[in-house]
This record gives structure tokens, sequence and C-alpha cells, in this order.
């Protein structure tokens, strides 16, 4: 005749069983090891506990096994996703060469003062001019043309709160600034490329900027180079492109804003002598230069 065996450790076992069911299996092995020594144990109140406790954690174990598998099935498709998501940003995004520089010395040539750690965006303007290249191409951008008639975003002061001069030359055209901005130059001077350039500051932040470009570049692909780099600039907290109509010049708008609150506001478009013309406001949007920027655009015009 068979010896009974004692039914202390399968009720152990069983009661195991239930606590690692969650263990990726483990629970499921004392379960069954529970359950076999349960058959040949003493037929008492614990080999009954035992049995029943291996059916739990068997049953727990199972419930457990399935549940992993699937949250691992949705873990592996989500990191595929997100891979397939960032190798396309990667591919559409290396052929931009964006480079932020800065410069330790800046001077207005007027009353000699100086101005340091002013940040300059080093735009790379690549000849583009065969690009088909669109603005509507990215999704992030909106397009449209405003009315300039209805367009009140910034309230524009009028000529009683700023007297106003004109800036500029025959080749690179003409603009109107408030007559308190003083004309400063950059040490390390400016490309080769350019036709006409000019950089008007007031203050340790507000800076007009005025560049002027041969024919072979495209002002619709600086555009958006130019867009795409601050889409990816870590400093940038918010950019927006449109079309913009001063009712003279029709041409590209790009608006960013800085986490140190300084907003930069650009209009990019080709003259009637197809010259890529490159005008920038930039400021604190709170100050009270914060709306000169649409009389700048505005007031552009090559000499009669």
């Amino acid at each position: 005749m068979e010896e009974k065996k004692s039914s202390t450790l399968p009720m152990i076992f069983g009661i195991v069983s239930i606590v690692l069911s969650c263990t990726f299996g483990i629970g499921l092995i004392f379960a069954i090891i529970s359950l076999i020594l349960s058959k040949k144990a003493e037929p008492d109140g614990k080999r009954k506990a035992g049995i029943i406790t291996s059916i739990i954690g068997m049953v727990l174990s199972v419930i457990a096994l399935i549940v992993i598998i699937i949250m691992a099935a949705i873990t592996a498709a989500g990191a595929s996703a997100v891979k397939g998501v960032y190798d396309d940003l990667s591919e559409n995004t290396s052929g931009y060469d964006w480079n932020i520089s800065t410069e330790d010395d800046w001077n207005i040539d007027s009353d000699d003062w100086d101005f340091g750690n002013l940040t300059e965006l080093d735009l790379d303007l690549t000849n583009t001019s065969t690009s088909e290249e669109s603005v509507s191409d990215t999704t992030e951008a909106v397009v449209q043309i405003p009315d300039p008639a209805s367009d009140t975003d910034d309230s524009m002061q009028s000529d009683s709160t700023f007297d106003w001069k004109r800036v500029g030359g025959m080749v690179g055209g003409y603009l109107d600034i408030p007559d308190t901005y003083y004309n400063f130059y950059e040490t390390g001077g400016y490309s080769d490329v350019l036709i006409f350039s000019e950089q008007y500051a007031y203050g340790m932040s507000d800076i007009i900027t005025h560049f002027t470009y041969p024919q072979e570049y495209d002002a619709k692909m600086t555009a958006q180079n130019l867009y795409d780099g601050l889409k990816a600039d870590s400093q940038v907290t918010s950019v927006n492109m449109e079309l913009y109509d001063t009712g003279s010049y029709q041409g590209y708008f790009v608006d960013s804003v800085y986490s140190d609150g300084i907003e930069c506001r650009i209009f990019i478009f080709d003259d009637e002598d197809q010259n890529m013309q490159y005008i920038s406001v930039e400021g604190i949007t709170t100050d009270e230069y914060s709306g000169i920027w649409k009389n700048v655009f505005d007031s552009y015009q090559l000499a009669q």
C-alpha cells in the first residue's frame, strides 16, 4: 500500500503559485507541482487547500502570460511605428544645413554703442531656383494670402508715435524705420553673395535686417528652408509660415517665437528686378516696437 505524504508542502506550493502568478510563468510551475503533490498527500483540509490554491494559481498564471504576450506585441508594434516616423523625419530633413553662430562684438557706428552676445541665424541660401518644391509640401505650414486691409493681428503704430526715416539704397530698395534705430554692422562682415545689406538696432533686442540676394536665389525655397530649420531649433517655441501680400509685393512670411521672449518676423520675396529680398524685424513682443514689422514690410520700394 502506497504511503501518503504530508499535505503541508502542496498547500504551501499552491499559495506560492498564486503569489508568483504574474512572474512570467513561474507561478504556473509551482501550481503544477502543488497539484501533483496534492494527489499523493493525506486527504485532509491542507490537501484540499493545496488543490484549490494550485488551481487558482494555474488560472492566474495563464491569464498573466496571455496579458504579457499581448502587451509585448503592442509594445513591439509601437516601437516599429515610432522608428518609421523617425526614419521619415530624418530622411526629409537631412538635406538642410543650419548653424547658429554667436557674435560677441556688435557695434553701433554713430554713438559707439556695443551690443554683446547677440545671436545671428546663419542661413544657408543655396541656389535653388530650379526646384519645384511648394510651400504646401509641408503639412505644418499655413498657406494663405491674407487681405492686407483686414489683417489686424498686430496694430501698426502711426507716424505720430514714431519719427520715421527712409533707409536703403538704389540696389536693395528702401524701407521706413523709426529714426531712433541706429545703423550697426557685424565685425565679421557680410557674405560676398549679397548685393545689398543693412542692419539697424534699438536697445538690446530690437533689430531690423535687410538683405538683397541676386536673381539665382529662390524666395520660396529659402523661406521653406528657414521654416524647417526653425522647427528643428530647440530654442524656438513656435513657428508659422504663410504667403503674405503687402499690396505691392507678395512673398513668404515666417514668424517665430524664441524661449527668451524674442519674436522674429521675416518677409522673403522677389522684387521686380527678380532679386530676392530678405527683411526681418525681431524684438520682444510686448515692447513699444512690437508692431513696426508691418510698417517696415509694407514700406519697401525700389528706386523710381
